[in-house]
C-alpha cells in the first residue's frame, strides 16, 4: 500500500479554499490519469465542491 499527502484547492458555491487529506493507493502514483482519480475521490467526498485542483503530493515513509 502506498499512502500520500495530498494538497489541494477547490472552489465552491461560496467561495474557495485549500485543503490537505491523506490517500492510500494499491499502486503508485504515476500518471495524470491517477492524479485525476485521486482529484475525483476528494472532490466526491463533498458534493458542495465545483472545482479542485491538487496542487502537491508527498509519499509518506514506510
Amino acid at each position: 500500500m502506498y499512502r500520500y499527502f495530498i494538497a489541494y484547492v477547490f472552489s465552491t458555491y461560496q467561495g474557495s479554499g485549500n485543503g490537505w487529506t491523506e490517500v492510500t493507493r494499491d499502486a503508485p502514483i504515476r500518471s495524470s490519469a491517477d492524479v485525476l482519480s485521486m482529484t475525483n475521490l476528494i472532490a466526491n467526498q463533498d458534493k458542495s465542491i465545483d472545482r479542485l485542483t491538487i496542487t502537491g503530493w508527498q509519499r509518506f515513509e514506510d
